[in-house]
């Protein structure tokens, strides 16, 4: 059975096979900030391997040092890194058509601060803060550049480049360049953390910008856009494959929990999810503007939960 220690906590978890470590901390009551539930989507729920990485497939990343003269306190963790990736853009069509569209590059930073306050007296030196921000800047390079102003095809297979690469709006128009889907330019999360005798609680706010979700994808797509090209044949006929980009709305929540370990076994503790009850929404471009297409509200959520360890 897999073990992960969480650091600078020392908690050895045991995992299943197959298992996240997101899915493994959340069963054992370690609260990771998300705004993806853990899909690895957001950003805020990425840890860092500090040890055990023999089968992990390294990074083209710099990890960057922090000054040695800076003031560092027993319990702090503090980190900055910069990170490149060059990585294959492919999009997928209903008869699983798969091709390689575009290759991207993701440039970016990271700044992470983590401290327990141990220097304080009695109860209070169980408290502790954790800070993560990111930035993230991306973008693709077609390998069939699509330059045009305009959407000439009925097709809405992956025949299409200037659809499935740079989308097509209803009036015919292309919006060239989009950024790499599930990518937010912005994320952040702040994190109050206590961790003293049998009790562990959490306080963790997660947010994260806007992020393109993908193009042409269904229901935001048809075959029946207007063609507005003047040079085209068909100008002025309802015969052009459209298909919007799909956004997700910047987003964050704030999520809690406290946890009491009666015994080794025996734990017992709540869960609150979405205090903020915050709503997520989808966002469709258009050339006359970006409109909500949907939007959930799954509300405030919380739970209680007894735990026997055998």
């Amino acid at each position: 059975m897999p073990r992960v220690t969480i650091e600078p906590l020392g908690l050895v978890l045991e995992c299943n096979d197959g298992e996240s470590v997101f899915a493994c901390a959340r069963r054992n009551n370690v609260l990771i900030p998300t705004a993806c539930a853990g899909k690895a989507t957001c950003g805020l729920c990425r840890v860092k391997l500090v040890a055990g990485e023999a089968n992990v497939a390294p990074i083209n990343g710099t990890r960057l040092t922090p000054d040695p003269n800076f003031p560092n306190v027993s319990g702090t963790v503090i980190e900055a890194g910069k990170l490149i990736f060059a990585t294959p853009s492919t999009y997928q069509t209903s008869n699983l058509d798969i091709r390689n569209g575009a290759s991207g590059e993701i440039k970016g930073i990271e700044l992470a601060y983590q401290q327990y306050y141990d220097f304080l007296p009695g109860l209070l030196r169980g408290f502790g803060t954790q800070l993560n921000f990111t930035y993230v800047d991306s973008s693709q390079t077609l390998n069939n550049p699509v330059t045009g102003k305009y959407c000439d095809s009925s097709s809405g297979g992956a025949d299409n480049l200037a659809l499935n690469l740079n989308g097509c709006d209803t009036n015919g128009q292309t919006f060239g360049s989009l950024p790499l889907v599930n990518l937010s330019k912005y994320a952040f999360n702040a994190s109050l953390l206590y961790d003293r005798g049998p009790f562990s609680g959490r306080l963790a706010y997660s947010w994260r910008s806007k992020y393109l979700m993908g193009v042409n994808v269904n229901p935001t797509q048809g075959t029946n856009g207007l063609n507005t090209d003047p040079a085209s044949a068909n100008f002025g006929q309802q015969n052009v494959g459209w298909g919007l980009p799909l956004y997700a709305a910047a987003y964050g929540e704030l999520d809690a929990s406290l946890f009491y370990k009666i015994s080794s076994q025996i734990t017992v503790g709540v869960e609150a999810r979405n205090l903020t009850d915050s709503l997520y929404k989808e966002l469709q471009q258009q050339h006359i503007g970006t409109s909500t297409f949907a939007w959930y509200d799954s509300g405030r959520r919380y739970s209680a939960q007894f735990r026997i360890t055998f």
